[in-house]
């Protein structure tokens, strides 16, 4: 692959007991090289992103006044703040909670920045409600050749996925990737979105889909 093309992959460290602030400049830090993202981002008339934010309090891990399997607030406050600064584009945050579509909660509860979208005036995509579209997969995919999507998602021009490395029952290691999957629809609307086989692949479906 020539060297023009490859991807550019920032790494910066920073404590878990690391202020608002301190975690804003790594971001800053991190994120600054990145001359061709931020121009397609300084462009945008709209910007999806995606946390990984979305659990019912009953089942939060905390560690030390963290999220231990979520990204933390100094994170989603460092990447707004970023995006705002550097960006007249209005701010969605979009996501599909498993928990108020197969646990019985409300979004309302299981949303855990909804101070920080309140703080930094971020519209809510909720994906548990239409409207919805489908979409191909370029070059037929992998796995799924189509999947069902938010319709306020495809219609961003950018999106953006802030996630936390973790391990996953099929993934292995859960990233920005495994992060998108939260994008789309559950049951009904998500259930059959392949002309080939499901595209759900939530605690219920998976077993199914991996035995067929």
């Amino acid at each position: 692959m020539p060297a023009q093309t490859r991807p550019q992959v920032r790494a910066v460290h920073c404590d878990h007991t690391a202020t608002d602030e301190a975690v804003y400049e790594a971001l800053q830090r991190a994120t600054a090289p990145l001359d061709v993202a931020w121009e397609k981002l300084r462009k945008a008339k709209s910007i999806a992103i995606k946390f990984n934010q979305d659990k019912a309090p009953h089942a939060m891990v905390m560690f030390k006044g963290q999220r231990q399997q979520l990204v933390s607030d100094s994170v989603v406050r460092a990447t707004l703040r970023l995006l705002r600064e550097r960006s007249d584009a209005r701010l969605l945050c979009a996501d599909c909670s498993f928990y108020a579509t197969y646990n019985g909660e409300t979004v309302e509860n299981t949303t855990n920045v909804t101070h920080l979208l309140r703080e930094f005036e971020v519209e809510y995509l909720d994906g548990t409600k239409p409207p919805f579209t489908t979409v191909q997969t370029p070059g037929g995919g992998l796995m799924f050749d189509q999947y069902p999507m938010m319709q306020g998602v495809i219609e961003a021009d950018e999106v953006v996925s802030v996630a936390t490395i973790k391990n996953h029952a099929f993934m292995g290691v859960t990233g920005c990737l495994k992060n998108l999957f939260g994008l789309m629809p559950t049951e009904p609307h998500g259930a059959r979105a392949s002309t080939t086989t499901t595209s759900c692949v939530c605690r219920t479906c998976w077993p199914t889909w991996a035995a067929s």
